[in-house]
């Protein structure tokens, strides 16, 4: 990271809130024009019947010895959600800071990565969702394309976070 990092953490926290945030959007428009069936299915894949999100947050709590109440949605599992966004827009703005090129995609390969890696690898194998062949095929479509708004909007939040009022990118400045 550049000398620039004092702000570098809180760019990079709120692009990731952003890139949830949209991707949220994006995947409940697509879930709105699903079936019902894939909508069951996919529920029935989900262990204990709770979500990714709400999944991962009781694991998480019940090792830190934290009460959690188990009503969906609730604040943990959110809470939790936003993080799995939000961690990883601070490893893809580490690597766009450090090299633009790596972002010449504007986000679609961090996007598409994120998608992989934890939806249909990391996220079976922690336990937390079901086998990926348990899903429909809409899951797995409309996951792909949330996660390639969440790229997209997070390379556009750290974009306009990294600019100054001049309009020129932060890193162009001669004392960064």
């Amino acid at each position: 990271m550049s000398g620039r990092s004092g702000g570098f953490l809180l760019r990079s926290l709120i692009a990731g809130a952003i890139g949830a945030w949209i991707m949220d959007r994006a995947t409940w428009i697509l879930q709105d024009r699903q079936p019902k069936r894939a909508i069951r299915q996919e529920r029935e894949a989900w262990p204990k019947g709770l979500d990714v999100s709400h999944t991962l947050g009781y694991k998480l709590a019940d090792v830190a010895g934290l009460p959690v109440s188990k009503d969906q949605p609730n604040t943990l599992g959110m809470t939790t959600h936003y993080l799995l966004s939000i961690g990883p827009a601070i490893f893809y703005a580490a690597m766009r800071d450090r090299n633009l090129r790596f972002a010449a995609d504007r986000g679609l390969l961090y996007g598409l990565l994120i998608f992989v890696l934890w939806d249909e690898l990391l996220s079976a194998a922690a336990g937390v969702a079901g086998p990926p062949t348990k899903y429909p095929w809409q899951a797995h479509l409309r996951g792909l394309v949330g996660h390639l708004a969440l790229g997209l909007a997070t390379h556009v939040a750290l974009s306009a976070l990294e600019t100054d009022f001049n309009r020129r990118p932060i890193s162009a400045h001669p004392s960064a």
